[in-house]
């Protein structure tokens, strides 16, 4: 009895992941800039575009509203690596100076 109890429950909630799982949906975008004198920048951001609102505003430390990763890098003109940060990790800011907009 109880075997059957729990593989309803496992069978519910599977069910129930899938359904979650198919209705997120993710928008992710890479980015990279080169300025005048060489030096360069590369980066990632994903968001759930199902929540998203048409401009995407972030800032602060803390929860984010919509957006999910936020990563970059920073190369100096024969692009060896000078910082990377990721700055939102999981739905979450980690710098109270951080400042988005897409």
């Amino acid at each position: 009895m109880k075997s059957g109890f729990v593989a309803a429950v496992q069978r519910a909630c599977g069910v129930g992941l899938l359904l979650a799982a198919a209705a997120a949906r993710a928008a992710s975008f890479e980015f990279n800039w080169v300025g005048d004198a060489g030096y360069s920048t590369e980066g990632f951001f994903s968001y759930d575009a199902t929540i998203a609102p048409n401009i995407i505003s972030e800032s602060g430390a803390g929860p984010t509203t919509v957006l999910d990763t936020l990563s970059v890098s920073f190369f100096d003109p024969s692009h060896t690596l000078l910082e990377s940060f990721t700055t939102v990790s999981g739905g979450v800011s980690s710098s109270g100076f951080f400042q988005f907009k897409f």
